[in-house]
């Protein structure tokens, strides 16, 4: 296999690289026989980590205290947070514009539950 080879090769799109899958000599022997392998062997995640974080995340949230809460309050609240770790926001650099204050209205906040709740 030449230079120019690999670099055609690392210069394919994403679509043709099953074709290195399936290249062979010629001998029509495979070149990289055993590439499938080891593709599904690094495709799995290395490790539990990011699993672990949001289920720690969850724990934070989801506590004994707050075991009410609707199953779309958790998600935002786990996107919010990771937004903000992400870009470095904390409670004390964090900006309030208008359009926050006009999403912060009984009707917003509390339109489920009051629905919920009426409902019961």
């Amino acid at each position: 296999m030449t230079a120019q080879s690999l670099i055609d090769i690392s210069n394919l799109d994403i679509n043709n690289k099953n074709k290195i899958l399936i290249r062979s000599d010629f001998n029509e022997e495979k070149i990289f026989p055993n590439l499938k392998q080891i593709v599904v062997v690094f495709s799995f995640p290395h490790s539990n980590a990011e699993a672990e974080r949001i289920f720690s995340m969850i724990n934070d949230i989801k506590s004994k205290k707050r075991n009410r809460l609707a199953n779309n309050t958790p998600s935002a609240l786990c996107v919010v947070r990771s937004s903000f770790q992400a870009e470095g926001t904390n409670c004390v650099n964090f900006e309030i514009h208008s359009r926050h204050l006009k999403l912060h209205n009984a009707q917003n906040l509390y339109s489920d539950q009051c629905t919920s709740d009426e409902a019961e």
